[in-house]
């Protein structure tokens, strides 16, 4: 062990070699070290000279050995924490403790960790932080400091694009509403688990995806309520808990895009809330957001997409069992055809092929119709009407229609008016918002100037209309996400208010 040494790695940053040469040569034997401690391959390497000083011995055995908690490492040096954690990763062991703080790697496939043995253990052991590290350590130790001394708790979640945040704050919401769940229920009642009801959502929405019958829109709410059953299945899903639960798929379809680095990006931070009660009975909750990404509603880059919402509409509203329901948006088949909707390097295509679709959607790990499901029950469930619903979809139609409406110049360039071939989006996006067309058509080709007690219209040029109507579509989208969240805080609001004083 003395002769171990952790050396500069080109691409996993540090490896673990033994010396091949001569005291103070460049060359030595990179180690592959098992669970048992062998050293089944041994790869000679030569270090450049000015890497040396990198160079570094291994002064503790337990750095090799994927330990729980690399606070208790004799050397916590970057090449140490590094190699616990991707050592643990190996085994499946994806939540590594850097004292009371929760290390989590994203494994890119659902494990078995969030039952409702896993729940009940976090919940109850009065010692959470030395059971093996798990992302419900941190929620249990909220939960507890909340029940024993009756102070709010905060946790924070940060990592870069696909670290996992979005999906361990849904984690923690699950665990809040189980335990209680848990807290208020006989031992023998509790059967629920967090990672089921992941599960149980997601073969739920294929279910409904083959399943709504009707249409949306006017006229439509039978599709808008579909997902939504009667008996056991439509309490629980109207439940104050289940309704908590349904914040996360309404934030992600308006709040999310797919990226390079990550399918299922959130473009914006949020703040969440969950008052309780005695015996930790939930009261409420509430969401504050912070900074959305909004250029993103106008222009992205190839490989990458705007909101998901845009693109659930679209393709959720051309399926067979919806037929004739994309009319009333007026939007077609393909989301090619939305200039919103294609990346910045392309070029909009009214007739694009199915490959050309498929370009249009980088994201394979996306269901589209699936997503659009489950908004469409979410937005139920959190008590938003299908009236209400038909609302919200056309200003993200609207804003579409607004992303085709293109100008050409006039009078020498000086100023611009809509090309005739695009007016119909402007008919579209200007009814859809319930605005009258001229009052549209001249908000995009002018701008109001107030000298003294008048007020003049001057016009704009091609290149300051397509700014007008870039900055218009965003400003929409906007009030539209900020209205979704208020909404949603008075619908979760708890009764009576709340009083931390």
């Amino acid at each position: 062990m003395t002769d171990r040494c952790w050396i500069p790695h080109p691409t996993e940053v540090w490896g673990i070699a033994v010396p091949a040469g001569a005291p103070g040569t460049c060359t030595y034997k990179l180690v592959e070290v098992t669970d048992d401690g062998t050293d089944p391959r041994k790869l000679e390497v030569t270090l450049a000279k000015s890497a040396l000083t990198q160079v570094a011995p291994v002064t503790d055995p337990r750095s090799l050995e994927g330990v729980q908690n690399v606070c208790v490492l004799g050397d916590v040096s970057e090449a140490s924490v590094l190699h616990t954690v991707r050592l643990r990763y190996q085994r499946d062991e994806i939540y590594t403790n850097v004292g009371h703080i929760v290390l989590a790697l994203n494994p890119f496939k659902y494990l078995q960790l969030y039952g409702p043995d896993f729940v009940r253990t976090y919940f109850e052991d009065t010692h959470v932080f030395d059971l093996p590290p798990h992302l419900f350590q941190v929620s249990a130790a909220a939960v507890k400091g909340l029940s024993e001394r009756g102070k709010p708790q905060s946790t924070l979640i940060t990592g870069e694009s696909g670290a996992g945040k979005t999906e361990s704050t849904k984690l923690i919401l699950q665990f809040l509403a189980d335990v209680s769940e848990l807290s208020s229920s006989s031992s023998s009642s509790f059967k629920v688990s967090s990672g089921a009801r992941l599960v149980e959502r997601a073969e739920r929405n294929r279910s409904i995806s083959q399943k709504d019958r009707g249409s949306c829109g006017t006229g439509g709410d039978n599709a808008l309520q579909s997902g939504v059953g009667s008996g056991s299945q439509g309490r629980e899903a109207t439940s104050l808990q289940q309704r908590i639960l349904e914040i996360s798929p309404v934030l992600e379809s308006f709040g999310n895009a797919s990226t390079s680095r990550n399918p299922n990006s959130s473009r914006f931070g949020k703040w969440i809330e969950v008052y309780f009660g005695d015996k930790l009975k939930v009261l409420g909750a509430s969401i504050t957001s912070y900074l959305l990404e909004l250029p993103r509603v106008t222009r992205h880059i190839a490989g990458e997409r705007n909101y998901h919402v845009f693109y659930q509409l679209v393709h959720g509203l051309n399926t067979s069992d919806l037929v004739g329901v994309a009319e009333t948006y007026r939007l077609g088949t393909d989301s090619l055809a939305f200039s919103y909707l294609t990346p910045q390097e392309q070029t909009v295509n009214t007739k694009s092929t199915k490959a050309d679709t498929e370009v249009s959607s980088p994201a394979p790990d996306i269901d589209d119709l699936t997503g659009f499901s489950e908004l469409k029950r979410a937005l139920l469930v959190l008590g938003f009407s299908p009236s209400t619903q038909n609302s919200i979809f056309s200003i993200v139609a609207a804003i579409l229609h607004l992303g085709n409406v293109t100008f050409a110049p006039e009078a020498g360039g000086e100023k611009c008016s809509v090309v005739s071939n695009s007016r119909d989006h402007l008919t579209a996006a200007s009814e859809l918002l319930g605005l009258d067309v001229p009052l549209v058509e001249g908000a995009l080709t002018s701008r109001k100037m107030k000298t003294g007690n008048e007020s003049i219209l001057i016009p704009l040029k091609t290149d300051q209309a397509d700014a007008a109507r870039d900055s218009f579509a965003k400003l929409v989208y906007g009030y539209l996400f900020n209205w979704l969240i208020a909404q949603t805080n008075a619908n979760l609001a708890p009764s009576g208010g709340m009083d931390f004083d």
